[in-house]
């Protein structure tokens, strides 16, 4: 079986803390912090939206472990 790897950095299974896993791929601790980042940066949010701001993937991904 392959080892799983993050679709956007590549980096394997073994070298992340956290690897979602999608539909069609997957995505690190890093990536995903650095997605949200980039959607909160965009404003694509808007104003209605504001309770996403303070999302903490790290420590929700920490919470899902436990």
């Amino acid at each position: 079986m392959p080892q799983k790897k993050c679709s956007f950095c590549g980096r394997s299974e073994s070298d992340v803390r956290l690897l979602i896993t999608g539909l069609t791929g997957y995505i690190c601790e890093d990536c995903a912090q650095q997605a949200n980042n980039i959607v909160l940066e965009s404003g694509i949010l808007g104003a209605k939206d504001e309770k996403f701001n303070d999302i903490d993937i790290k420590k929700s991904a920490e919470a899902k472990r436990n």
